[in-house]
């Protein structure tokens, strides 16, 4: 990939480098998407990145499986959420947070049916001071920030994963018809899914932001080790 040298760019010994491939190259992970090499010309600066050989965007895989009358499986969003989740958590453990959490920003490598987190175009460092700008798709803007202007990153990412994890079981119906019905409604989830995945919506879309789990906490769930 070549992009136009322009901003968000970092410097990193004595050089400017973009912020996205700094931050995918802090974060070795099997379920992240990787960067091999950053190549500069006077106009561009060209991605060498990790493409499996045989690739589908995650968000065609869950509507072609829906228009085709067969849906992605309870048992399969919980592995392929699995593996999401684990991704975000090396993310915040190499303080990076992605901020624009989606269907379109997975890849599923249909070679060995493991999903990949990509474009990191949107990603910043972990900060201790609050967010004051919302980066990412409306869907997933967090309560906290429609209410305040500010959010947290890590808590932020946890709404995501919440809002995600509804997109995966039911591709029809999103958690909230529109992002501010989180403010008072609780998220939609459809009946026939098990009682343990909707107590995992639940926790990841707390509208209390303090009140959510860490990712860590939410793998502890008894939903990630069931069989269904």
């Amino acid at each position: 990939n070549c992009y136009p040298l322009s901003p968000p760019l970092l410097q990193l010994r004595g050089r400017e480098i973009p912020a996205e491939a700094y931050l995918m190259s802090r974060v070795h992970h099997p379920n992240v998407i990787q960067i091999y090499q950053l190549i500069f010309t006077e106009e561009h600066y060209c991605y060498v990145m990790e493409r499996p050989e045989s690739c589908k965007d995650f968000f065609d895989v869950i509507q072609d499986r829906n228009s085709a009358g067969n849906p992605l499986s309870e048992d399969e969003v919980r592995r392929y959420f699995t593996q999401i989740l684990e991704a975000n958590i090396t993310c915040e453990e190499k303080g990076v947070v992605h901020r624009d959490l989606k269907p379109e920003n997975i890849l599923l490598d249909l070679t060995n049916d493991e999903v990949k987190l990509i474009d990191f175009g949107l990603a910043s460092e972990i900060q201790e001071e609050p967010f004051e700008s919302f980066r990412g798709t409306n869907q997933y803007m967090p309560p906290e920030f429609m209410k305040t202007s500010k959010y947290d990153g890590c808590e932020a990412t946890v709404w995501a994963m919440g809002i995600l994890l509804v997109d995966m079981l039911s591709p029809v119906i999103s958690a909230f018809e529109k992002p501010q019905h989180c403010l008072s409604m609780e998220p939609r989830i459809p009946q026939h899914f098990s009682s343990e995945v909707k107590n995992v919506v639940y926790m990841l879309l707390n509208p209390e932001a303090d009140q959510r789990p860490t990712l860590k906490q939410v793998l502890q769930h008894p939903w990630f080790s069931m069989e269904v």
